[in-house]
């Protein structure tokens, strides 16, 4: 694949899910994915790393909206006691959102999104 943002029809045809969508809608979006995937990405993740964003950036907007709360007390348990007492606590899925990338964690389309760019961009340490 070259290097070159995929279009509304190619996205449709990765993710016919989102078939829906108006196709003006798609390509602003994939053009705003592509501002975080540039050439020196491996060329056969380029598109692929564009469309997944994409694909989770709608899923996003779609299923929260811009303003939306996160309903925390339905989330991920973090632990359970049954000794005596039942208590169960939750993870705070705020405080997991702000830490930047666990937001995408939040749909499949990011956490492939998170896998190609970890593929692509790994982190670097200093010693």
């Amino acid at each position: 694949m070259p290097y070159t943002v995929p279009d509304a029809a190619q996205f449709k045809a990765r993710f016919p899910v989102f078939e829906g969508q108006d196709d003006d809608y798609v390509t602003l979006i994939l053009t705003e994915a592509s501002a975080s995937v540039d050439e020196s990405w491996a060329e056969p993740d380029y598109q692929p790393a564009i469309m997944y964003l994409a694909a989770h950036m709608i899923a996003t907007e779609n299923s929260s909206g811009d303003d939306a709360e996160i309903d925390t007390g339905s989330g991920r348990i973090a632990s359970e006691s049954f000794g005596g007492v039942l208590s169960i606590s939750y993870f705070d899925d705020k405080a997991d959102l702000s830490s930047g990338m666990s937001d995408y964690a939040s749909t499949i389309y990011g956490r492939n999104y998170l896998r190609l760019l970890t593929r692509n961009k790994p982190a670097i340490v200093a010693i």
